[in-house]
C-alpha cells in the first residue's frame, strides 16, 4: 500500500476549519462528524425489503442457490480439464457458456427442460443477446484441436516441399508457359471472330 502525502503549499486553510493541520489529510474529524448524522435518529428504521418470515441471506445461499450451482461448477470444471483449458489460455470452450446452458436446463422451477436439453446458442435470451451484439468470429488456432492443427501444418509442410522438388518445378513452369500460350490463341481467336 502506498501512502501518497499532500504538499502543505497547495491546502488552504478553510479546508481545516481555519485550523493549523499541517500533516493530516483535508478532512478534519470536526468536519466529517458535522456530515454524518447520529446512528440514533436511525434506530427505529426498519428495512423495507426484509420479511420477517424471511431466512438468513446466508441460509438461502445454503438452501437454495448452491445445491443448484456447486454441481455445476463442478461439472465446468470437469469440462474445462477435458478440452485442455487449464494447460492452454485461448480456447474453443468458454466456462461461462457452459455454465449457463447447465444452469438453464438444470433450473429447478423449470423442469420441462431438464428434458429438452437446449443448447446455449438456442436458449432465447441468447439469441437475442447475440443479435444485439454479435460475438467477432473465433481464430481457427481456438476452434481446432491439437490433432486438428497438427494434421493442418502437416499437410501444408509436405505440400510445400512437394512444391520445392525440381521435377514439380519444371512441371508447374510448363503449365504456366502453356495456360499464358493459350489466353495468347484465344485472344487472338476471339478477335478474328469479330472482324
Amino acid at each position: 500500500m502506498r501512502i501518497i502525502r499532500m504538499d502543505t503549499k497547495l491546502l488552504k486553510a478553510e479546508d481545516f476549519d481555519n485550523r493549523n493541520h499541517q500533516l493530516t489529510s483535508t478532512f478534519s474529524y470536526d468536519s466529517l462528524e458535522r456530515n454524518f448524522t447520529s446512528l440514533a435518529d436511525h434506530s427505529n428504521y426498519k428495512d423495507e425489503c426484509l420479511k420477517e418470515s424471511e431466512d438468513d441471506p446466508m441460509e438461502y445461499l445454503d438452501k437454495e442457490i448452491f445445491p443448484v450451482l456447486l454441481p455445476c461448477f463442478e461439472e465446468m470444471l470437469f469440462a474445462a480439464k477435458e478440452n485442455d483449458v487449464l494447460k492452454v489460455q485461448k480456447s474453443r470452450f468458454s466456462g461461462l457458456d457452459y455454465l449457463a446452458e447447465l444452469l438453464w436446463n438444470r433450473n429447478p422451477n423449470h423442469p420441462e427442460r431438464q428434458v429438452d436439453y437446449v443448447p446455449i446458442f438456442e436458449i432465447p435470451f441468447v439469441k437475442t443477446h447475440l443479435e444485439i451484439c454479435p460475438r467477432p468470429v473465433f481464430p481457427k488456432s481456438w476452434l481446432w484441436t491439437q490433432s486438428q492443427a497438427a494434421v493442418v501444418i502437416q499437410s501444408a509442410v509436405r505440400g510445400y516441399f512437394v512444391r520445392r522438388l525440381p521435377q514439380v518445378q519444371e512441371l508447374r513452369s510448363f503449365w504456366k508457359i502453356l495456360s499464358k500460350e493459350k489466353e495468347i490463341g484465344q485472344d487472338t481467336i476471339t478477335e478474328n471472330h469479330y472482324q
